[in-house]
């Protein structure tokens, strides 16, 4: 088990050369570089960094540099900081729930904690990905401090690849089927990737289970 979340330095050697390299990424219609400060705006929101006008100046800068992961999905890879995951875990029973939705798959015991746990893809409004022997849950540290859900996991299709993204190496790019909950589509390290939009991911999540 690789774990990662805040306080926690990444576990380099369990990540070895992934799986997510290589896999098709989301269909893209070619784009020159746009808007990069709104992509990296978006990423650092999933971390809980305030705009600007909420910080003291000496702060609003923010970081040059996240250390990030590439979770695989079924057909496009994740983009998120180290940080807001908190360990990737082997695919295991699911304990049942009460939820009414398909996507909520059911909740997984992780360090004594009831997670539940969501199929991103059927969420989006896209098609559920395949029985996947690969297949792995990304515990997430929650983004709005909701005591009753500290924690969610993501169903993901394989061992996600660590990225060190730098502010200026992130470029938005113009793609096709964006789902509801996906922020931003970019480019980074030669890969196209989604930024979700984890606050309303969470909060959807809230008010199904």
């Amino acid at each position: 088990m690789a774990r990662f979340g805040r306080n926690r330095p990444p576990v380099v050697q369990a990540l070895p050369c992934p799986t997510a390299r290589g896999k098709p990424g989301a269909p893209v219609i070619p784009a020159t570089p746009i808007n990069w400060r709104c992509s990296w705006l978006i990423l650092l929101k999933t971390i809980g960094w305030k705009p600007m006008s909420q910080l003291p100046k000496s702060a609003a800068k923010g970081p040059s540099r996240l250390n990030c992961l590439l979770l695989p999905l079924k057909d496009r890879n994740m983009l998120l900081p180290n940080v807001t995951v908190a360990e990737i875990v082997p695919f295991s029973h699911l304990l049942t729930t009460n939820s009414t939705v398909d996507w909520v798959l059911g909740r997984v015991d992780w360090r004594g904690v009831t997670v539940p746990v969501l199929c991103y893809e059927m969420l989006n409004k896209q098609g559920a990905p395949a029985p996947n022997p690969d297949a792995r849950f990304a515990i997430i540290n929650g983004v709005g401090a909701h005591p009753q859900m500290p924690f969610f996991a993501l169903l993901i299709q394989g061992i996600p690849r660590i990225v060190h993204v730098h502010e200026k190496d992130l470029q938005s790019v113009e793609a096709m089927n964006m789902g509801p909950f996906d922020a931003q589509a970019v480019s980074v390290d030669n890969e196209t990737a989604m930024i979700p939009d984890l606050d309303n991911v969470e909060s959807t999540l809230l008010s199904h289970t």
